[in-house]
């Protein structure tokens, strides 16, 4: 097996890998680094197993299959006949083997392939090293970041979407890492978009985007794999808006007391985020900085303005 080391922001991945499709597809989610047996590192090993018939799935079809497992000393995952992921919690160690197929398919063999067997085991792991998992979605322009929080359904995926077909850089629209101890540095835990169609087809981008199956419904996919850097993965945060009622519009913020933010900031809990002492510093740090809740978001074109305002 071949070895490479790359750096994630605070962090170290040594990945040992029988293919060099896997390692490409590292090096385009981390950049490359040296060697440090005196550090302590996230392992990844991924074997390939090139005896198998290539998938005719697509990956909406293979998502669908996707399976997450857990429990208190290790993560497990995988798509039958596809993957399969063990990831101990304990040794920051990820175990992965998968079939020729992952790589032999045009559709699956980039993006999907780095997000499962890579991206999102990886994830778990940092999110319980250097970074806190949070609940939000990001987009970034010439400041920096802004951070988008709200409860599931409260529209982020949208909004962000919104962001990006303005111009914006998406760091998430679900799920960001924060530093800990340094709680303005960002990255990005799972780097996608997907959509629910009629969201898709309000922002007139139907048609450019591919089906996705996530969170247990059909929906649609951005891709954002295309113009994947090892820059748009890191952040430094700006403001953070935490998102209110959607009606009526037009689109605003409401600047809110630290208790307040504290308040809002909790309706967008998720269980995945009790990792390590959860977030509560991460809240308090952003109350004190000053934020604000976006209101009337049903108002695109106001609240992306008020998102560009804040970045440009």
């Amino acid at each position: 097996m071949g070895s490479s080391v790359f750096l994630p922001p605070h962090d170290r991945i040594v990945l040992e890998t029988n293919d060099g499709r896997v390692a490409g597809l590292a090096a385009m989610l981390w950049p490359p680094g040296e060697a440090d047996e005196g550090a302590p590192a996230i392992r990844i090993h991924v074997e390939v197993n090139a005896a198998r018939t290539p998938s005719t799935l697509t990956p909406d079809l293979a998502e669908r299959h996707l399976y997450w497992k857990h429990t208190p000393a290790e993560f497990r995952c995988g798509i039958p006949g596809l993957f399969s992921a063990r990831i101990a919690l304990a040794d920051a160690t990820i175990f992965a083997t998968a079939d020729a197929g992952l790589f032999d398919s045009a559709s699956l063999a980039s993006g999907p392939a780095a997000r499962w067997l890579l991206e999102a085991p990886a994830a778990v792991l940092l999110a319980r090293r250097g970074w806190h998992a949070l609940h939000a979605g990001a987009v970034i322009g010439p400041k920096g970041a802004v951070v988008v929080r709200g409860a599931s359904g409260a529209g982020k995926s949208t909004l962000v979407a919104a962001a990006h077909a303005a111009g914006l850089t998406v760091l998430g629209d679900e799920s960001i890492l924060v530093a800990r101890g340094d709680s303005d540095a960002l990255a990005a835990s799972v780097r996608e978009l997907t959509l629910r169609a009629d969201s898709a087809q309000l922002l007139g981008i139907l048609a450019s985007t591919a089906p996705a199956f996530s969170g247990g419904e059909a929906k649609r996919r951005v891709d954002l794999w295309g113009g994947s850097s090892h820059g748009t993965r890191v952040a430094r945060r700006v403001r953070t808006l935490l998102l209110g009622p959607r009606v009526p519009g037009p689109a605003r913020l409401v600047p809110l007391v630290p208790a307040d933010f504290l308040i809002e900031f909790e309706k967008g809990e998720i269980p995945q985020e009790h990792v390590n002492g959860g977030t509560a510093s991460v809240a308090r740090s952003w109350a004190e900085a000053g934020g604000a809740r976006l209101d009337g978001a049903s108002d695109l074109a106001g609240a992306v303005a008020s998102l560009k305002d804040l970045v440009s």
